[in-house]
């Protein structure tokens, strides 16, 4: 028995079939459930054979995967997604720098895919859910508001003529870009993102916390 034969509710394939010369050639296959056509080429050499797997192609754990495309079924695909990203993790851990939280110098933390803005926000979300205190989380990087002179001027002069970019000196390049810089800062936007070379430990701080609770 080939791959998806024995599950329950099988459709043989159909036979697509051409006249040539009198006699019947078979071209493809048709999935034998959604009728989708599958014709013998270098990529589909075994047309059959696609045209079982079309809806009825089996994961390793005997469930149907879906379609061609995948070659487990959604609950093992999601499970192999949980394996990857807690190695990546476990990766990521062991190269990361240790840094306590009394000489951490951000205040954002990242932890179980959230934001916060500072450690009582982190614990008042983990009492909020009625989750114990994480041990540790991962620092943040700001990202400022920045404009790239290069690129706003290379924009500005697409409809000039071709040597008006070099009209513009290094220095009026230099203090327009200093005037942007004061500008995006003066905005105070700023966001964050995980900073996954240094690991914040928090197991004394949050101790104490819970131990004041």
């Amino acid at each position: 028995m080939e791959r998806g034969e024995t599950v329950e509710g099988f459709i043989e394939p159909i036979p697509a079939f051409v006249e040539r010369d009198g006699e019947r050639i078979t071209v493809g296959h048709i999935c034998g459930k959604c009728r989708r056509l599958y014709v013998s080429t270098q990529l589909h050499w075994d047309s059959r054979a696609v045209a079982v797997d079309c809806c009825f192609r089996q994961c390793a754990c005997g469930a149907l995967t879906g379609g061609t495309s995948w070659t487990a079924c959604e609950e093992c695909r999601e499970r192999l997604a949980r394996e990857r990203e807690e190695e990546r993790d476990r990766a990521r851990r062991e190269k990361a720098e240790r840094v306590l939280f009394r000489e951490y110098d951000g205040e954002w933390l990242f932890w179980e895919e959230g934001f916060y803005a500072d450690l009582d926000t982190l614990l008042d979300h983990c009492a909020l859910e009625e989750l114990p205190p994480p041990g540790d989380a991962w620092a943040c990087r700001p990202i400022k508001l920045r404009f790239d002179v290069e690129d706003m001027l290379e924009h500005a002069l697409s409809d000039h003529h071709d040597e008006a970019y070099d009209q513009i000196s290094e220095a009026e390049k230099d203090a327009l870009q200093r005037q942007l810089d004061a500008w995006c800062d003066a905005t105070g936007v700023v966001s964050y993102e995980p900073d996954y070379k240094r690991l914040v430990i928090l197991e004394e701080v949050c101790g104490d916390a819970t131990s004041a609770g």
